[in-house]
C-alpha cells in the first residue's frame, strides 16, 4: 500500500523478495510516498520515499506528447486570432532524468524549446529549458532572441509545507512571444465599461501593453501550509521586469481553504501593480464547492453518478467596485 498526504493512491499484491513498481502515477505534485508492506506472516515493514516533482518529469521508459493546432483566441480585442501550431515531447530517462522539448509555429513566430528535469530525492526536484524564437510585431519589425527558464519543487512534509519557486531570465532584449506578436498595435490599452447607476459605460482599464518593453526577468513563488484539520494557507507571489523601462508588475494572492462537512470552500484577497495602469487593482474572492451527495443526504458511493457530481459558486469584487458570480455544475459522468 503506497499513501501520498495521507489518501492511499495505490495497492497491489508482490511476489516476495525484491520486487518493482512501474505503473505509479502519484496524484500529487509534492508529497512523500509512504510505504507500507504487509507480509503472509503478520509483519509489517514501513518506508518513506522522497518525493517532489515539477510538471514536466516522466517516468523512465515512459514518453508523452501533445499536438494542437488552431487560431489564436485570447479574448483581448487588441489581438488577431493568428493560426498556429504547437507540438511538445516528454521523455523519461535513466537515473530520474527528464528531457523535453516543443515547438510553436505561426505566419509571424517561430519558437523551439529543449529542457531537461531531474528528480533530486530529498533534495526536491528541478528543470531547466531554454526557449529560442523568432518574431515579426506589429510595426514589422523582426526580432529574435532567447529565454532560459528555472522550476524548482521541494515539499516538506514534517512541517505540512510545500513551496515551488520559478524563474524566468529574458537573456536577451529580443525575445517575445506568441501572444506579443498576436497584438494588432505596439501599444494599447483595453477598457472594461461599467454602469454605476450614473455613468454609463464608464471605462475601465484591465490590461496595457507596450511591446517596446520586451519581458526581462520573472520571479515566482507559490507556498502553501497546511494546518491539519484546521484547512491550509498558502501565498502566491511574481515579479516581473523589462527591457527599456524602470517599471515593473507586482502580483500576489493570500488565501485560505478548508471544508466543512463535505463542503470545500476557500478565501483569498490578491494585489495588483502593472506597468501602464495607474491604479493598483485589489480584488477579494470566495469559492465554495458542494458534492451533490450532501444536498441529497444520501451516503456516497463511486458508482453513482450523481454522487460524483457538485455545484459551484465563485463571487469576486474588486477595488473599482466591480462584482461577478459564477455558478455551475460538474463531475463525472462515466468512470472508467
Amino acid at each position: 500500500t503506497i499513501r501520498q498526504n495521507g489518501f492511499i493512491i495505490y495497492q497491489s499484491y508482490v511476489s516476495p523478495g525484491a520486487f518493482e513498481i512501474t505503473d505509479l502515477h502519484p496524484t500529487s505534485s509534492n508529497g512523500d510516498l509512504d510505504v507500507t508492506i504487509d507480509e503472509r506472516d503478520g509483519n509489517q515493514q514501513n518506508y518513506t520515499i522522497p518525493y517532489s516533482t515539477v510538471p514536466i518529469l516522466q517516468r523512465e521508459g515512459r514518453f508523452k506528447f501533445d499536438l494542437t493546432a488552431g487560431d489564436f483566441r485570447s479574448g483581448n480585442s487588441q489581438q488577431s486570432s493568428p493560426f498556429f501550431f504547437q507540438g511538445t515531447a516528454l521523455g523519461g530517462l535513466p537515473q530520474e532524468f527528464t528531457a523535453y522539448g516543443g515547438t510553436q509555429l505561426s505566419a509571424n513566430y517561430t519558437a523551439f524549446l529543449l529542457g531537461l528535469g531531474r528528480n533530486l530525492g530529498n533534495w526536491g526536484a528541478v528543470s531547466l529549458d531554454v526557449t529560442h524564437a523568432r518574431s515579426q510585431l506589429a510595426d514589422d519589425s523582426r526580432h529574435e532572441g532567447d529565454s532560459i527558464r528555472f522550476l524548482y519543487a521541494k515539499s516538506m512534509n514534517t512541517f505540512g509545507t510545500n513551496f515551488q519557486l520559478m524563474g524566468y531570465r529574458y537573456s536577451t532584449q529580443g525575445f517575445y512571444t506568441l501572444d506579443d506578436v498576436a497584438y494588432r498595435r505596439m501599444e494599447g490599452y483595453e477598457y472594461d465599461y461599467d454602469y454605476d447607476g450614473e455613468h454609463r459605460d464608464e471605462p475601465i482599464i484591465v490590461n496595457y501593453h507596450n511591446l517596446r518593453f520586451s519581458r526581462k526577468d520573472r520571479l515566482q513563488l507559490n507556498i502553501s501550509q497546511s494546518l491539519n484539520d484546521f484547512g491550509s494557507l498558502y501565498i502566491s507571489g511574481t515579479h516581473q521586469k523589462y527591457w527599456n523601462t524602470s517599471d515593473s508588475d507586482t502580483w500576489y494572492q493570500v488565501g485560505y481553504t478548508s471544508s466543512w462537512v463535505g463542503i470545500s470552500y476557500s478565501l483569498s484577497f490578491s494585489w495588483n501593480e502593472s506597468v501602464g495602469i495607474p491604479d493598483n487593482e485589489r480584488i477579494v474572492g470566495l469559492n465554495v464547492s458542494v458534492p451533490f451527495n450532501v444536498l441529497t443526504k444520501r451516503r456516497y458511493t463511486r458508482e453513482n453518478a450523481l454522487d460524483r457530481a457538485y455545484a459551484s459558486f465563485n463571487a469576486n469584487r474588486n477595488s473599482n467596485g466591480q462584482n461577478s458570480w459564477l455558478a455551475g455544475v460538474g463531475g463525472t459522468l462515466l468512470e472508467g
